[in-house]
């Protein structure tokens, strides 16, 4: 364990991360805590959940789809994917079960069905539009790369 070692991570994950990983965490934990956090009571005590804005945010930085290749998803490792998904968590668990909500009961299947008429067609509208394009790509890495 290092000296900055978070008492929080038991097993001491971080310190098997890469770069990319170490990015994702930390791009994640600002947005979470910068943004999100600040809202929660007031989300609470409303009732009410931006959920259109929360989805264009998380799809613009990568995160919906963030292990699938095409359309501006991200095509990241399934480490970067548990480290966003841990840090969505700690700041609230319904962030992170929308997350992996929509990537293993919406676009996974989607992909995995065939790539054919339901990927061209759905998926498009399951990424925001300007999740497709260039914003996506701050995440943007090949599988297998290192």
């Amino acid at each position: 364990m290092t000296a900055d070692h978070d008492p929080l991570d038991l097993i001491d994950v971080d310190a098997g991360l890469d770069d990319v990983q170490v990015q994702v965490r930390d791009m994640v934990a600002k947005l979470v805590r910068g943004r999100y956090e600040p809202e929660f009571a007031d989300w609470f005590e409303s009732g009410v959940l931006p959920m259109r804005d929360i989805a264009r945010q998380l799809g613009e930085l990568g995160l919906l789809g963030i292990e699938l290749d095409g359309y501006g998803c991200a095509g990241m490792d399934s480490v970067a994917y548990g480290v966003a998904c841990r840090e969505l968590k700690a700041g609230n668990s319904g962030l992170r079960s929308f997350v992996s909500g929509q990537d293993s009961l919406a676009m996974f299947p989607i992909e995995i069905s065939g790539r054919c008429l339901l990927w061209r067609t759905l998926v498009p509208l399951r990424v925001p539009l300007r999740a497709r394009r260039a914003p996506c790509n701050r995440l943007r890495r090949t599988r297998g790369e290192r």
